[in-house]
């Protein structure tokens, strides 16, 4: 079975669209959707039909349709397997994703040049999730209207958009635009990408869209820094070509998305923007979970935005390449942590990545006091290897607990939660970092993330889901 469209230019007759639903009943073939389209001829109308068919299906529903009276003409029948869409909807979110942090090894060179303090570094490091959260929310619950092809393609476009701010960026009001505009595609493209990879596999195995989901994140997040910091320590242009590259591989995911004819089952009218509203049966489930991925994120983040700035003085050069590798090798790591882990039961994934995470908040605790790179090292081991299955295993917690009802909602309010990870902390942390130095600063940081990860062990030992 495959995805196919089929155009049909019919004569404009009251209750064409009648014999021609009832011509499919009647064959045992469901409609996916259907749209009529008026041509100049105010006589002749073409229709557009979106169904699921087979061989034999493609070949008795052709002739039955030119057998009918109103019918004029069969002009083509095009399809598309869903596999295609279904990759290209992952590689449309690993491409955007990878742009939040390709930026992350060329911070020094905006400090050098532009004399940026550690609150403003943060603040444009956090922009993005700030415009994320909202966006989120909205595409999240209009995928319910219609389908994906609509909202990614243009998510794309604004992930274009941001990354040519960058790449003409002459001052710290221009980064922080780039970065809003990231945050909108990544957004976009997280509140759709999961629901479409969900509704596109072949089984519709919720589990494992969430986790090709989450490796897709994970993904574009390590490499967006390595490829940063190698391009801005070897190549010419530091604070250009990096950018230049990454429009260059954005282009075939547009174009494949472009392609993509598949789309998503949904309401298609009468639908309005509301509030997430959080089914009272799954409160617990997703508490525990949104937790987790808050933890996640606002630890592993930080490799992103407060190390970077300080890595420096800790090994006494500038290195581009090491403050790019170090966020790169968290997620690495990580995402190997999630292909191993893959097959878990949710409730281990949950228990081993908070206490991994744990262990590797304590090292980089030490690391602040003492600058020690072996520290520094085991603690981008632990955090790498506990970030991987506590995400993956949250977002697949809330995924595969949640109906296809509610799912855009819990979906939009898992992502809020996730990013506000991103955002506090590294706001936060810099504002404070300011005002008390690092040391005490990270230490109140610690302090508050081992209560979240005490709070998380607790409620991973109580799940049952597996």
């Amino acid at each position: 079975m495959r995805a196919c469209v089929l155009s049909v230019t019919v004569s404009n007759h009251p209750g064409v669209l009648a014999r021609i639903s009832n011509l499919f009943a009647s064959l045992g073939i469901n409609i996916d959707n259907i749209a009529t389209v008026r041509s100049r001829d105010r006589h002749v109308s073409r229709v557009r039909i979106q169904a699921e068919l087979d061989d034999e299906g493609v070949k008795r529903i052709t002739y039955s349709l030119q057998q009918l009276p109103d019918v004029i003409r069969l002009d083509k029948v095009r399809t598309r397997s869903k596999r295609f869409s279904y990759w290209s909807a992952a590689y449309g979110l690993f491409i955007a994703v990878m742009g939040l942090n390709l930026v992350s090894p060329i911070y020094a060179i905006y400090k050098q040049q532009w004399h940026l303090t550690p609150g403003m570094l943060s603040m444009a490091f956090a922009a993005y999730a700030i415009a994320l959260i909202p966006s989120i929310i909205i595409t999240g619950q209009l995928l319910s209207g219609g389908g994906f092809r609509r909202f990614l393609v243009p998510g794309l476009l604004i992930a274009m958009a941001g990354t040519l701010c960058l790449l003409f960026a002459t001052s710290y009001p221009m980064l922080v635009v780039a970065r809003v505009l990231q945050g909108i595609s990544v957004g976009i493209f997280n509140g759709v990408t999961v629901a479409a990879l969900t509704q596109l596999h072949p089984r519709q195995d919720r589990r494992q869209a969430a986790m090709v989901g989450a490796i897709a994140v994970t993904a574009g997040n390590a490499l967006g820094p390595m490829m940063g910091g190698i391009l801005a320590q070897y190549a010419p242009y530091p604070t250009q070509l990096p950018y230049v590259v990454h429009l260059l591989l954005m282009i075939p995911g547009l174009l494949c998305l472009i392609s993509s004819r598949a789309e998503l089952s949904g309401r298609t009218s009468g639908y309005k923007l509301h509030m997430p509203i959080l089914p009272r049966s799954g409160t617990k489930t997703f508490s525990v979970a949104v937790l987790s991925s808050f933890v996640a994120w606002g630890i592993t983040s930080l490799y992103g935005s407060t190390i970077p700035m300080y890595l420096n003085e800790w090994i006494g050069q500038t290195s581009y390449v090491l403050s790019g590798l170090i966020v790169a090798i968290v997620l690495i790591i990580a995402a190997l942590a999630q292909f191993r882990s893959a097959r878990w039961k949710l409730r281990s994934m949950g228990l081993f990545g908070t206490l991994l995470i744990g262990a590797g908040l304590l090292l980089l605790v030490v690391t602040v006091h003492t600058g020690s790179m072996i520290c520094l090292c085991a603690s981008i081991v632990c955090v790498g290897m506990g970030y991987g299955p506590l995400y993956a295993g949250s977002l697949a917690l809330v995924n595969e607990t949640t109906s296809d009802e509610w799912r855009a909602d819990v979906l939009s309010l898992f992502y809020a939660g996730t990013y506000l990870g991103v955002v506090l902390p590294a706001i936060g942390l810099g504002l404070m970092t300011q005002w008390f130095g690092l040391q005490r600063a990270f230490d109140c940081f610690a302090a508050l993330f081992v209560v979240f990860i005490l709070a998380g062990l607790r409620g991973w030992s109580r799940q049952k889901t597996g």
